[in-house]
């Protein structure tokens, strides 16, 4: 049996007597529900440390889970430490001797920031700076000083006395924390901090490395300027020029396990990033230059919303015929060119005309994307504007453009991403719509069904995989086809359909498959009715521009994908989930608009055959198509078909950054499955594993 204890810091009108408690309750990922009393120990004016009672260790965990996702501030958490504040400092002082064991930790926080930002390593002389850290939370909840609970701001008349916990500066918690805490700093270890950071409500990019401790001093200590002048990288403290960005370490890959315990293997290196316009500055400060672990660094305003208009050649393989060399957007916050592409952001309603130059064999000439033809990609259906495509007539000839505009999701809790990089394993297998549903003995069992995914648990697998997509009343379901073909050979649009209408008729099976298939759960429902250790590969499926007739979709691209992101989001979950899609905007949304799960690009042997034929695709034209689309996007993988990988195709990829995971009918067979993983590759999508 275990305790934890966290410390709270409280702004200025918060008031809270020592020995006042907290009530709490919390569900377990097997469905077990802890309640308990939080008692609050004064150790200094607004600090307090909250002692949990002694709980098992898996209890304590999923209390952290619960805890931080509700009081961000509360970030530390210490073992075996007893239930009043007499024993703390000597705990404090123990919790010193662990830092000769582990590897140092670099972390800076984009959110919230005095008026510089530093980033240090957990060493002998700044072992506390990592954990201050933790500490620079906003929040997203009130303390109810009459009732002692966490509620919602929202939730509580204004008559009411509401405490809010407010965000306080790196320079103002060490001045209060070192006047309380002379005996001792707190410090955790490195990876119990991130799988906290992971589920802190609304929190802001970081940047985290783990380097060896034998580091130069210069990496060991870093000063970064909020609002830099003269370059666009860290400045050191001794003058030097440093990077932000953290890459995979020499021989390991990236894998996606959030908060489960891995004995088989040492954490090389970890990872967090949030999305860029979820900022926090020092008062007085409107303008924030910001990067994420894998985007450049751009100037963002604080606290608004923005919309990004993305402009490329409607046929990817035009560039060497058609390349874009400048470009200015009207009302724009800033405008990025690239040979195939055109990146303009602009705040949230306030979208100006774009004006992109444009050379054709050596000539150039201005066109004009007016507001309305921007406007009405975003706002209209697919169906109504060609998914995006806007012709211009540029020297005599007809040039299709295609127009990506990206919206901000609008979700009260879009969270961080935590990725951890490990030593190079051997694939990950991940079931085909569930357990394999080619070669199941039991016709119970069928694809995209909540009892085929626990089926797949109980088999082993990593992963299931599934398709998402919407009924006409809004609701995120699980199914793969377009179209449902009811017992009397009607097609039903899933997208045309309510979920009750399409839940009301006895729908058979695909005929691939043998018994009735459990039609349509909700993905809400997936996360609680699914083993917790199961990871998803959630494909959002939208329709090709041949299919958008067929598919009778009712909502805008940027709302479709919304729906499912705010889906998921709202889950708040611990699980492995990574998105994947065979479209592209879809893949260039879920990047821009979440930054929690990593997203991938589908690719079979005709992606891009509308460009090129089909020989020359397999023979690995579909690389170019795969370079282009990282121009736009900070893609995490591809997902291909096995008739596209070869050993050099995988080692291009990898080169790029890129997990290669693969599906295909071929992942069946044990020989062919055992040539992939002499590939290189880094997960396999079948129907049928042993």
């Amino acid at each position: 049996m275990t305790s934890v204890a966290f410390i709270l810091c409280l702004d200025n009108d918060t008031t809270i007597e020592d020995g006042s408690s907290i009530s709490f309750q919390t569900k377990h990922l097997d469905s077990c529900v802890t309640s308990g009393i939080l008692t609050l120990h004064n150790c200094g004016v607004k600090h307090f440390v909250l002692v949990l009672p002694d709980q098992p260790s898996d209890v304590l965990d999923e209390f952290i889970s619960f805890f931080t996702a509700f009081l961000p501030d509360c970030i530390l958490r210490f073992d075996q430490i007893s239930d009043s504040s007499a024993g703390i400092g000597d705990l404090l002082v123990e919790k010193r001797q662990l830092l000769s064991q582990h590897e140092t930790v670099y972390l800076t926080s984009w959110r919230t920031i005095p008026s510089e930002m530093e980033l240090r390593a957990i060493n002998e002389d700044t072992q506390h700076d990592a954990v201050l850290y933790g500490l620079l939370r906003s929040s997203g909840v009130a303390f109810h000083s009459a009732s002692h609970e966490l509620v919602d701001p929202d939730s509580v008349q204004d008559s009411q006395p509401i405490a809010h916990i407010a965000p306080l500066g790196l320079a103002r918690l060490r001045t209060s924390l070192f006047s309380h805490l002379e005996s001792g700093f707190p410090f955790v270890h490195p990876t119990t901090l991130l799988q906290l950071l992971l589920h802190l409500n609304r929190c802001a990019p970081h940047s985290v490395a783990v380097v060896p401790r034998s580091a130069s001093p210069r990496q060991r200590s870093i000063v970064f300027a909020p609002t830099p002048s003269a370059t666009p990288l860290a400045v050191c403290l001794d003058g030097t020029i440093a990077p932000l960005t953290v890459t995979a370490p020499v021989g390991s890959v990236l894998r996606y396990s959030y908060l489960q315990r891995d004995t088989q293997t040492s954490v090389t290196a970890w990872e967090a990033r949030a999305i860029p316009r979820e900022l926090r500055v020092p008062e007085g400060e409107g303008v924030l230059l910001v990067r994420d672990v894998v985007g450049e660094l751009r100037p963002c305003r604080v606290l608004e919303e923005e919309t990004e208009v993305l402009i490329a050649c409607d046929h990817w393989r035009w560039n060497r015929e058609v390349a874009l060399v400048g470009a200015r957007g009207e009302q724009a916050r800033s405008v990025r060119v690239t040979p195939n592409c055109v990146m303009c952001v602009f705040a949230e309603g306030a979208i100006g005309a774009v004006t992109v130059e444009v050379e054709v064999v050596g000539a150039k000439e201005e066109v004009v994307f007016a507001r309305e033809e921007i406007e009405a990609v975003a706002n209209t259906l697919s169906l109504c504007h060609g998914d995006g495509c806007v012709r211009k007539r540029i020297h005599d000839r007809d040039v299709a453009f295609h127009l990506t505009v990206v919206t901000p999701t609008t979700a009260p809790h879009l969270r961080p991403a935590l990725c951890r990089y490990t030593p190079a394993h051997t694939p990950m297998c991940i079931g085909h719509r569930g357990c394999g549903m080619n070669t199941i003995p039991r016709q119970t069992e069928v694809e995209n069904s909540l009892r085929g995914f626990a089926e797949a648990a109980r088999r082993g697998l990593h992963t299931v995989e599934f398709d998402l997509q919407l009924t006409s009343d809004h609701h995120v379901v699980v199914f793969h086809d377009y179209e449902i073909k009811t017992p009397s050979g009607e097609k039903w649009p899933i997208a045309a359909k309510t979920l009750a209408e399409l839940r009301s008729i006895p729908l058979p099976a695909p005929e691939k498959f043998d018994g009735p298939v459990q039609f349509l759960p909700r993905m809400s429902k997936m996360f609680g009715g699914v083993p917790g250790a199961l990871g998803f590969n959630i494909e959002v499926k939208y329709p090709m521009p041949s299919e958008l007739d067929m598919a009778k979709l009712n909502v805008t691209k940027n709302d479709y994908v919304d729906r499912i992101v705010r889906c998921v989001e709202a889950a708040d979950t611990a699980r492995s989930v990574y998105y994947s899609s065979f479209d592209l905007d879809c893949c260039l949304m879920l990047l821009r608009k979440q930054a929690r799960f990593p997203v991938f690009l589908l690719l079979d042997e005709e992606s891009g055959c509308a460009e090129v034929s089909k020989e020359q695709w397999l023979q690995g034209v579909w690389l170019q198509y795969v370079q282009m689309a990282l121009e736009r996007g900070a893609l995490r993988g591809v997902v291909a078909c096995t008739t596209l990988l070869n050993a050099p195709a995988v080692k291009w990829l990898h080169a790029k950054g890129l997990l290669v995971y693969c599906w295909g009918n071929d992942g069946n067979d044990a020989g062919k499955r055992k040539e992939l993983a002499e590939m290189g590759v880094d997960a396999i999508i079948a129907d049928s594993f042993q």
